[in-house]
């Protein structure tokens, strides 16, 4: 089985102190005599602008069994200071659509990840804000892109308790990630 994950810092496995995130988990808990490929793709700060930038020259030459994009929370990331979500929702809708098309070229099977809850008590900085009524949101607009094309979409926002397992604002802890990775694996292996 190949896997191809393209997301943000969450599934590039920040906060983690095991420095193994969920996909580490994944490809860790796969029988080593059976011949799998789990590629990580995913970089800190990235939204689906970034993604589309990315995916092509990156999975270019690849065939993968399933290709896994689990973005949103840098789209919905909020400016005080430009009083808006980071990535506006028609852009965001647009940008999963394109890479959906992509990503069918190259794979079989094609999932979107929602995003997690956001610790709202722990300030980002910088004048930005995660809320969870706009990520909350973008999931929403995930799900239904997700249920028109006939793919898969795993939900993980109410998954994870932001006073328990978040290591920050956003990113999960060593218990979120295993938690993650229990829930997704079971969705996806």
């Amino acid at each position: 089985m190949t896997i191809g994950i393209w997301g943000d810092s969450i599934a590039y496995g920040r906060g983690d102190g095991e420095a193994l995130g969920w996909v580490g988990r994944i490809r860790k808990s796969l029988p080593a005599e059976e011949y799998h490929d789990i590629y990580n793709f995913s970089i800190c700060g990235n939204n689906t602008f970034d993604l589309l930038r990315r995916f092509e020259p990156e999975a270019y030459g690849q065939v993968f069994d399933k290709v896994i994009f689990a973005i949103g929370t840098n789209d919905a990331k909020y400016s005080i200071e430009q009083d808006t979500n980071l990535v506006t929702t028609e852009d965001f809708e647009s940008n999963l659509k394109k890479l959906i098309t992509s990503a069918k070229q190259y794979s079989k099977e094609v999932i979107l990840m929602g995003a997690t809850i956001a610790n709202e008590n722990i300030r980002h900085g910088s004048g930005i804000l995660f809320i969870n009524k706009e990520i909350q949101k973008y999931n929403q607009l995930s799900a239904n892109i997700a249920s028109a094309n006939n793919l898969k979409f795993i939900s993980v926002y109410d998954l994870l308790n932001p006073e328990l397992d978040l290591a920050d604002a956003v990113h999960p802890n060593t218990v979120g990630y295993q938690k993650m990775f229990e829930y997704i694996s079971s969705k996806i292996i």
